[in-house]
């Protein structure tokens, strides 16, 4: 997510034909609740056109962006405030009976092994289960479970709206449906003033085709777009993500059941459970009540980080592109942007 661009594009639209009879027609504009169903597909359900995991994997392999977050966790990492509360989970993991147990498992399969031995073993065992197939498989399908809480959704939809807002998209959209006009009510079937348009264009967006089309328009560009990796990555680094980073880590750390059913799947990985077990334990430790919370939390501090307009704006700017807005075009009214009627 994030968006930087804009300017003068409108001037050259205007001297496309399809533009000028829209403007020359100067009938009632369309309300700006008719653009909101075009904001909301090309962003996706929860703004997940702009952070599926393909958009995404590229956009943080983005050398700016993976250096930023690379800052941002070494400074959690050794940020004095947070020393504590990492010193007393590793004093209280330690002391768990499951991990206990564990050990005592690996030492009756060695009854000879030294300290310094078994010390080894466990070692090596939890850096091949953290670095596996299994819990990378497991992890992921515990962060969709957990996505798919209803407050998280609801977070996640809030945020989307914030970015519609401060990018500007549905004022951007609105215009450009206006300079449609005369293409957009012949599809649709009524005039833009019409009090049947906005229900009758919504049906319109609903085909599948389209909505998918819709969501592409913007994914395809999120990762390779410089504004939006600068920003993103400016983003990571404002105060206040560090802050909303810090109180996430806190709190998850400091819920009632994170150390024991972290040391459920440690200790699991160390006496090597099967994957259907591991996703369930890696479920207790994710999906939980207070992590809802804690990310929840967090969501809305990102949201009101100075940084996060910045990104919003690079978003919305990607609509002042004539390339996108040729792109809208053909998936709005099924022709490409300058085709013969």
């Amino acid at each position: 997510m994030a968006w930087m661009r804009s300017a003068a594009i409108l001037l050259v639209l205007t001297a496309i034909p399809a533009c000028e009879r829209a403007a020359a027609r100067a009938s009632t504009p369309p309300d700006p609740a008719a653009a909101a169903p075009v904001s909301r597909a090309m962003l996706g359900e929860g703004g997940l056109a702009i952070s599926g995991r393909d958009a995404l994997d590229r956009l943080f392999e983005a050398p700016e962006v993976t250096a930023a977050g690379q800052r941002l966790l070494d400074r959690l990492g050794d940020d004095p405030s947070l020393a504590p509360l990492y010193a007393g989970f590793i004093q209280s993991l330690m002391q768990q009976p499951a991990l206990l147990q564990a050990l005592l498992t690996i030492a009756d399969e060695d009854p000879g092994a030294s300290i310094e031995s078994l010390s080894a073993q466990v070692g090596e065992r939890l850096s091949e289960a953290i670095d596996g197939p299994e819990f990378d498989a497991a992890l992921d399908a515990s962060l969709d479970h957990l996505l798919d809480r209803p407050d998280v959704d609801a977070a996640f939809e809030r945020l989307a709206e914030a970015t519609i807002e401060r990018g500007r998209f549905t004022d951007k959209l609105a215009a450009l449906l206006v300079q449609w006009q005369n293409e957009l009510e012949d599809v649709v079937g009524v005039p833009m003033g019409d009090e049947r348009f906005e229900a009758r264009f919504e049906a319109h967006l609903a085909d599948s085709g389209r909505q998918a089309a819709l969501e592409d328009l913007l994914s395809e560009r999120v990762a390779d777009d410089p504004g939006i990796r600068e920003a993103l990555a400016a983003l990571i680094e404002d105060e206040a993500v560090f802050v909303a980073c810090a109180t996430l880590v806190t709190d998850v750390i400091s819920s009632e059941s994170f150390v024991s059913d972290t040391t459920d799947v440690f200790a699991g990985m160390i006496v090597g459970i099967d994957a259907e077990e591991l996703e369930r334990r890696v479920d207790r430790v994710l999906v939980t009540p207070a992590t809802e919370q804690a990310v929840i939390a967090w969501l809305e501090r990102i949201m009101a980080a100075p940084s996060f307009g910045r990104l919003a704006d690079g978003l919305g700017a990607l609509l002042d592109d004539p390339n996108v807005q040729a792109e809208l075009y053909g998936v709005l009214l099924g022709t490409p942007k300058g085709s013969a009627a």
